[in-house]
């Protein structure tokens, strides 16, 4: 990773295919944004004209499953696209937040760290759109059993042109990147926030060494235990230096937290219904079709689904141990022992105190990221999304 190198690097190609994220402020803007979603309503009426004219036709419970998938998918993706749209300007905050790494530039680990963390950056943001093209390859390299779901058709009709199915099944790809594109933006952003939380809890626990080795460049030699009047006011300086930098990281993490909070609400909460949807069709029509290449692609399809939000709620959880270790770094630092209270520096002891239980105060509260006002994202909530598709193919099942 280069100094000047972006954590959304991959994101800009997948911008200009997607139109994810756009803002949605000049003409212009607002023009290119309808036309992204045109183009998915374009691709909502072809699917809306193949259920219709399913009443005519004597078509499988399988078709029918898929395209209300198909339907539903396209839908979340126009939803996604006006929720970045809406969110556009405290998107861009941070991407500006994540990029911006003044902070502990100078310590040995900062490098390593927020690399290890660019490449799960690009991981999660390439990761679930390269499962998704795989797909798509296998989809293409079948011979014609899957794409009875994917055939264009004219009032019923399959049109007898084998150019323009490929082309067709070409055009459906865009509509499903976007809404995987949509995750991943998320993913990223979490994981750049988890680098920055990274950090700030190594330089909280190396602060007893930091604030020795500038009192060491400085040749100060002393201890609380002598009378150095100088060393003790320096020593003050420079831990109080260095704990307010750290502290002013802190603030400026959960600050932009609080914003991705605002996106993440908003997009978890259309992806888990649309989820819901989703894998119940695809699961449905797993069921009722014996074609097994069929049933393959549309299992592989529903295990991306399920791993996306798995990966929304583990980065979650993630972001939960980094808070707590954030706090046992600072809590495991000797300062309790070198912070001796004397009327003379009175003022100076206070403010490190108080500045230090509120940094522990804030590491043992829990960060909420909510579903909506339908719950809170977490494990659990991966759990209660498991036991609701299984009763809901239980009882699918038990009515076949």
């Amino acid at each position: 990773m280069h100094e000047d190198r972006s954590y959304f690097h991959f994101l800009r190609p997948l911008q200009l295919l997607t139109g994810l994220p756009l803002p949605f402020g000049t003409r212009s803007e607002k023009v290119r944004l309808l036309a992204y979603i045109s183009l998915i309503v374009l691709n909502l009426v072809t699917i809306g004209h193949k259920l219709y004219y399913v009443q005519y036709q004597d078509r499988t419970i399988p078709f029918i499953s898929v395209q209300l998938a198909c339907f539903t998918a396209n839908v979340a993706t126009i939803i996604t696209m006006i929720t970045y749209a809406a969110y556009y300007e405290k998107f861009q905050q941070l991407v500006s937040f994540v990029d911006e790494r003044s902070f502990a530039t100078d310590h040995p680990l900062a490098w390593r760290i927020r690399t290890r963390w660019y490449r799960w950056c690009n991981f999660f943001l390439l990761g679930p759109l390269l499962n998704f093209l795989i797909l798509k390859l296998f989809e293409l390299s079948m011979d014609s059993s899957f794409s009875k779901y994917t055939l264009i058709e004219v009032r019923g009709e399959i049109v007898d042109n084998a150019f323009v199915h490929k082309m067709y099944s070409l055009y459906l790809w865009v509509p499903g990147t976007a809404w995987f594109l949509g995750c991943s933006i998320i993913y990223a952003t979490t994981v750049g926030l988890l680098a920055e939380m990274e950090l700030l809890a190594t330089c909280l626990g190396e602060l007893d060494v930091t604030v020795a080795d500038r009192l060491a460049q400085l040749s100060v030699v002393g201890s609380f235990g002598t009378r150095n009047r100088n060393y003790t006011a320096l020593f003050w300086k420079v831990y109080r230096e260095e704990l307010r930098s750290c502290a002013k990281r802190h603030n400026e993490i959960f600050t932009t937290m609080s914003i991705l909070q605002q996106i993440t609400s908003v997009v978890f909460l259309q992806f888990h219904f649309l989820a819901i949807v989703i894998v119940l069709c695809g699961w449905y029509a797993s069921q009722s079709d014996n074609y097994f290449e069929d049933n393959l692609v549309i299992s592989m399809f529903l295990i991306v689904v399920l791993l996306l939000y798995f990966v929304f709620c583990f980065l979650v959880e993630k972001i939960q141990d980094m808070n707590v270790n954030i706090g046992v770094q600072l809590y495991g630092t000797s300062w309790m022992m070198q912070m001796r209270h004397s009327n003379e520096f009175h003022h100076e002891y206070r403010s490190a105190v108080l500045t230090i239980r509120l940094l522990l105060g804030r590491s043992q509260q829990r960060i909420r990221f909510t579903c909506g006002s339908y719950g809170e994202i977490s494990m659990v909530k991966f759990t209660e999304f498991i036991n609701l598709i299984y009763s809901f193919a239980t009882f699918l099942h038990s009515m076949n």
